[in-house]
């Protein structure tokens, strides 16, 4: 599906123009921030995923169990 912009309202637009800019605005805030947490996810499930690596290959070298709080 393909979504155009609107340009800015002006004063002597439809009120209907006005009302689905303003619409258009809050779907494009939403996508943004559905965006972004799941970015935020991503980069939490990578950080955990190499702080359980380092703690393996620490582990595997030094021949003790260290337990991840």
């Amino acid at each position: 599906m393909a979504v155009e912009g609107i340009g800015p309202a002006n004063s002597t637009g439809s009120a209907a123009r006005i009302e689905f800019q303003r619409f258009q605005e809050k779907v494009a805030s939403d996508l943004a921030e559905k965006s972004a947490q799941r970015v935020a996810a991503a980069d939490k499930e990578a950080v955990v995923k190499t702080d359980v690596k380092a703690l393996a290959e620490r582990q595997e070298k030094t021949g003790t169990v260290d337990l991840m709080v």
